[in-house]
């Protein structure tokens, strides 16, 4: 079906689009589907649409799970192809070497940050940083003295410490009403200073450990 376009344009020689599975969250490169009377057939070629002046949707499945997604392609005035996956795909979870609590606050910031709710991720990453710094040791009441007695025990290091900070104050800002705005470029900053230290607490030296003793 091809509606509000008067000269729909070909899109015949787009591959199939890749990007993470919404349902088992695998990377892949989803197949066409095409609806006909028997149910459905994969494709390599677009030949079934429905489209408006907003842009196309297509049906593709992923070839991991063969769960099903509405992709949205639009063109602009160069014919740039610009796509949008629903539903919108989860996060890739963390590392599993990250202990769960640490690594379930950090999940979710990461799915707070993928819906667009920045000030939750902000809240969420100062969560996931004291749930860390908390399993590292420290017995400081506040996160603030947490984060220094870690650095003065040479558990963090004064740059990692000062990276808690910003997360610190980033996260404190978004909890209170009167803290000013998070925006996508903050949550995005303050995310990546958290896996950052959270892999420099647990990841790198799960590595490390792991070719200590790993055969000769």
């Amino acid at each position: 079906m091809r509606v509000g376009w008067v000269q729909p344009p070909d899109l015949s020689h787009l591959q199939p689009l890749g990007g993470d599975c919404p349902h088992c969250g695998e990377k892949v490169a989803f197949s066409w589907t095409c609806p006909d009377d028997s149910g459905g057939s994969v494709d390599h070629h677009i030949n079934r649409y429905f489209a408006n002046d907003k842009g196309m949707w297509v049906i593709g499945q992923c070839p991991s799970c063969k769960g099903c997604t509405l992709i949205w392609i639009t063109l602009d005035e160069k014919g740039k192809v610009s796509t949008r996956i629903l539903p919108h795909p989860s996060p890739q979870p963390a590392d599993k070497r990250i202990p769960d609590r640490a690594r379930n606050d950090f999940d979710e910031a990461r799915l707070c940050h993928s819906v667009g709710a920045h000030r939750a991720c902000a809240v969420m990453c100062r969560r996931a940083i004291q749930t860390a710094v908390l399993d590292q040791g420290a017995k400081a009441g506040k996160l603030a003295d947490q984060i220094d007695e870690l650095t003065k025990e040479g558990i963090l290091t004064k740059n990692v410490g000062d990276w808690a900070h910003t997360v610190r104050f980033i996260g404190n800002d978004a909890a209170h009403p009167e803290g000013p705005k998070v925006t996508e470029e903050d949550a995005r900053d303050i995310l990546d200073l958290a896996e950052e230290i959270m892999n420099i607490l647990y990841v790198m030296p799960s590595i490390a450990k792991a070719q200590r003793h790993r055969p000769q």
